[in-house]
């Protein structure tokens, strides 16, 4: 298969993720931004980061189980795209 191909497979998955998730949570992320403004996206984004980099460079066994490596990644890029889509929409907050 190629990249593309792939690429593609995976956002495609991405999308029922943020599908799922967006039920499940509602809005939850634009509620964040909408009241603590684009900080609030940066700060999920980095924690996702963090939890990545414990996976990958800790050396430790991992308690959690229900998070891996991929899970995270996957999950980064959401809110990244999440992100993206708050600042399109316009104003950061909702006192603005």
């Amino acid at each position: 298969m190629d990249k593309v191909n792939r690429f593609k497979e995976i956002t495609s998955d991405m999308a029922k993720t943020y599908e799922r998730k967006n039920n499940d949570y509602s809005d939850s992320f634009g509620q964040s931004i909408r009241e603590f403004g684009f900080v609030a996206g940066v700060v999920r984004i980095s924690d996702k980061f963090n939890r990545l980099k414990s996976l990958l460079l800790s050396g430790k066994e991992q308690k959690v189980n229900d998070e891996s490596v991929q899970d995270t990644l996957l999950d980064m890029a959401n809110y990244c795209i999440m992100l993206k889509m708050e600042m399109e929409n316009g104003s950061e907050t909702e006192n603005e």
